[in-house]
């Protein structure tokens, strides 16, 4: 009822300081509940109808095209073809990291380092936490060894 109401005003304050629509929309939801049906459509359709023309939408508007439109390379004509092996340089924790999150992508993966020792322990770990995982039941050991085969020291 009410509280519920109050509690998401006050989440949708804090989460989204300063943006109308989410105040506007449980308004709308509120009144579905506290007028008729036909009250409630033409709340709705006035609170729905001013947000449209809110400066907030605008920006809005403009930045899900701005977005859009700053993926398009001017002369570029070629298209993205799949990404299917990486090389990954450094075997630390972050190229660990790195390299698994591109295996369970489906990418083959090399992984380089300077340093043999440490491409040996990068190797370990990252056969370390794919093991935690069969163990946690986060995964099967055939999902880990088909991981495990796409990487290549």
């Amino acid at each position: 009822g009410k509280e519920a109401i109050e509690k998401r005003r006050q989440q949708f304050a804090k989460s989204r300081p300063g943006q109308n629509a989410p105040q506007v929309i449980i308004s709308c939801a509120e009144a579905a509940t506290d007028r008729s049906f036909a009250e409630g459509m033409k709340y709705e359709a006035q609170g729905i109808g001013g947000l449209m023309k809110d400066s907030q939408a605008k920006a809005m508007q403009y930045m899900f095209f701005a977005e859009r439109e700053c993926a398009k390379i001017p002369g570029l004509k070629e298209k993205p073809v799949p990404l299917n092996h990486i090389g990954v340089v450094g075997a630390g924790l972050m190229g660990g990291g790195i390299a698994m999150c591109c295996i369970e992508a489906g990418m083959k993966v090399t992984l380089l380092d300077v340093d043999e020792k440490n491409l040996e322990r990068g190797l370990s770990v990252i056969k370390k936490n794919y093991q935690r995982s069969v163990e946690r039941g986060s995964k099967t050991q055939a999902k880990v060894d088909q991981f495990l085969s796409l990487l290549q020291p």
